[in-house]
């Protein structure tokens, strides 16, 4: 971080030199930094370099207004950062765009509208201030003349791809005024365009039509799906020019016009320009379908699937492959929702699930295979009992063999000893992907947990259990969900399935990783809600681990937090439902003293619903009239202040809360109620 605030403070310094060259490379190296360093440099000093690239656009050099105005896109670009600590200089930064458009060259106009459409993005509902400052005016340019030279088509094309994005960033209350004009801006130039000649417009314009179908819905998108719709599907589709030759792919000269990949030892190398727009059309055919497949008919959603099946095998680009198995998802969604048969329902979901099957078993590309995985689920999900035997049985064999593959590739990892730091980085990199795997398996196992019980054949997946004992955070962290799923969707037969790694989860119960505990924390609370005896040994053996893990506050850690919060709610499902058996009377007031939790809405219930069956049976551990008194309001008024709280506790803790404060007795501990939770309370009881 040294190293990237001397580079930052050398190019900010230069931006105000004499020399118009000098400024400009400067500001170019700013760019280039908010690329590389992957938000780095946006979060340790984004305001500076803002303000910055502000004084440089207010130049009259254009060609350095334009490369500002570039450098904030590749800020907004590369930023995942928090806005808040941005704010102060964001208006700033949108009315010196403003002024751009205002006043500059073409050039200039053209990076300015790229720069005001990630602002929007980025700033999202923030951007609403900003909305009736900058909309008319894009109105207004996407309803004049058409474009005579090359330089205005591409302006056009940029204004037409920034409304778009602020309708998209800002609530639907704020744009839906405008909406229609703008979408009947869009039909007017999508009918004047050469489909042929101008592909930069027809590319911004599915973008377009997209968002504003996610933005305002299928019914008010319903006239414009001849607009897009087909165009998307043809372009998806579109066969990619390509040259197929003998040889090495490290041998070929390099070209950035053309992408090569090896396959069955023959090089075929693909036109870039043709890669990015079927990767295009096929992320927007993605989202508009999603938009709007309430509205497409089951003939028009099967043609979806037809070409998205052959793209997941388009082994040039992992984003076309993504976009196929994302396709299909939303398909299958849709044709869920619409009048077809269950023998229909079979014959998509099977062949759907057998092709995934294929990919699961033996792709490697992390992402590609998080978002297959996820695809599936969601097409299970939608169409419920339609999976044939022979079908699930591929798909469990699939995720076995994946299973064993980031097994594997943890191993190497674990045993390549201290990697120099570009090798560590690489190995993170690989790391942060395995996760994304891991996670989507468990949502597809849980989802198929749920929906067969103890008929599913959990059988294969037990030795993958043992990925609690590895040290490494994600496989751990899958196999404590697969466990907990395993414990609470598979009856009283789970715990012969568990009862060999019990020991591993209590172990981790105290891990360094906030994370670890917290999934332990869940899977030990799983098993109390079960009421079976047979886990009253591991019940009792959690209990110091949980008090442990419940351990003293830092509201300052969120992950931290919602660790200690499932600890608590642990023990407060193993005082409910084995407390006679555990000698209850002696937990209660140490469970009491853990509390309030903060965080996690999904853990209050049991905690919350405990607590005030303790305060109506007058339990000792919450007496009034004891030193628990000042403690009890306290968490009664943290509960009532919490946005997170379910619904259903509302008036209950509200009643609680002034019922037991007037319980306590004359001269016992006093705590001031704020004015605000003391409202809430009168508004509840009313």
């Amino acid at each position: 971080m040294d190293n990237l605030t001397m580079l930052k403070n050398l190019a900010v310094r230069a931006t105000k030199d004499e020399h118009p060259r000098v400024r400009y490379a400067a500001v170019y190296a700013l760019g280039q930094l908010c690329t590389d360093m992957e938000g780095a440099l946006q979060e340790e000093c984004g305001e500076e370099v803002l303000r910055c690239l502000i004084e440089v656009s207010k130049g009259r050099e254009s060609r350095l207004q334009a490369f500002a105005a570039a450098a904030m896109v590749n800020f907004f670009n590369s930023a995942d950062v928090e806005i808040e600590p941005l704010k102060p200089v964001l208006k700033e930064v949108f009315s010196q765009l403003v002024s751009l458009l205002n006043t500059g060259t073409a050039f200039v106009k053209k990076n300015a509208l790229e720069a005001m459409a990630l602002l929007a993005a980025f700033m999202e509902d923030s951007f609403t201030e900003f909305y009736p400052q900058i909309m008319p005016q894009l109105l207004n340019l996407l309803e004049g003349p058409s474009p005579s030279t090359d330089s205005e088509v591409t302006l056009r094309a940029k204004a037409i791809d920034c409304a778009s994005q602020i309708a998209s960033a800002v609530d639907s209350s704020i744009s839906s005024p405008d909406a229609i004009r703008l979408l009947n801006a869009l039909h007017q130039i999508r009918l004047g365009v050469n489909t042929e000649e101008d592909s930069t417009t027809m590319t911004y314009l599915f973008g377009a039509f997209a968002r504003l179908a996610e933005s305002v819905g299928p019914e008010v998108f319903k006239p414009y799906v001849e607009d897009c719709f087909g165009q998307l599907v043809m372009a998806a589709q579109k066969k990619t020019d390509m040259t197929i030759s003998q040889g090495d792919e490290d041998e070929e000269e390099e070209d950035e016009e053309w992408e090569t990949v090896t396959v069955d030892g023959d090089v075929v190398a693909i036109r870039t320009s043709a890669l990015e727009e079927k990767a295009d059309a096929c992320h927007q055919l993605v989202i508009l379908v999603q938009a709007i497949s309430s509205i497409l008919p089951p003939a028009a959603l099967n043609e979806v699937l037809q070409i998205a099946h052959p793209l997941l095998r388009f082994y040039f680009s992992v984003s076309v492959r993504q976009s196929a198995a994302a396709l299909i998802a939303v398909s299958v969604h849709g044709l869920s929702q619409s009048n077809i048969s269950q023998d229909d329902r079979v014959a998509i979901l099977n062949p759907v699930s057998d092709a995934f099957a294929e990919h699961i078993a033996a792709d490697t590309d992390p992402e590609f295979l998080a978002t297959l995985i996820t695809s599936w689920t969601t097409c299970y999900k939608y169409l419920p009992n339609c999976l044939l035997p022979a079908s699930r049985d591929r798909f469990i064999k699939s995720l076995e063999a994946q299973l064993a593959s980031l097994e594997t590739r943890d191993r190497e990892r674990r045993q390549s000893g201290e990697a120099d730091e570009d090798d560590a980085i690489e190995l993170a990199g690989y790391e942060d992907g395995d996760v994304l795997v891991f996670s989507s398996i468990n949502g597809a196992l849980s989802m198929l947990l749920e929906a067969e019980g103890p008929i599913f054949p959990v059988e294969p997946f037990l030795p993958f259990l043992r990925l609690m004992g590895t040290g490494s955070v994600a496989p751990v962290h899958f196999a404590l969900r697969l466990l907990s799923d395993i414990i609470e969707h598979t009856g009283d037969a789970g715990y012969g399935f568990v009862k060999p790694y019990l020991e591993h989860v209590l172990n981790v119960l105290v891990a360094p990783d906030h994370t670890t505990r917290r999934i332990a924390s869940y899977a030990v609370g799983v098993a109390a809600e079960t009421t079976f005896p047979v886990y009253l040994d591991f019940l009792k053996a959690a209990i110091e681990p949980l008090f442990i893990a419940a351990g003293p506050l830092d509201l300052n850690n969120n992950a931290h937090t919602a660790a200690r919060d499932n600890a608590v709610s642990a023990l407060s499902k193993i005082i409910r439902n084995f407390g006679d058996q555990l000698n209850a009377e002696v937990l209660l007031p140490r469970w009491v003293a853990t509390l309030p939790v903060f965080v996690d809405g999904e853990e209050m219930a049991p905690v919350y619903s405990l607590l005030l069956d303790l305060i109506a049976r007058g339990h000792s551990s919450v007496s009034p009239s004891t030193d628990a008194a000042l403690h009890v309001t306290k968490v009664l008024v943290a509960a009532m202040e919490n946005s997170d709280l379910p619904p259903i506790l509302h008036r209950p803790i509200a009643q609680a809360l002034k019922s037991y404060v007037s319980s306590i007795p004359a001269g016992g501990p006093t705590f001031e109620i704020p004015a605000h939770v003391e409202a809430k309370v009168v508004a509840l009881l009313e």
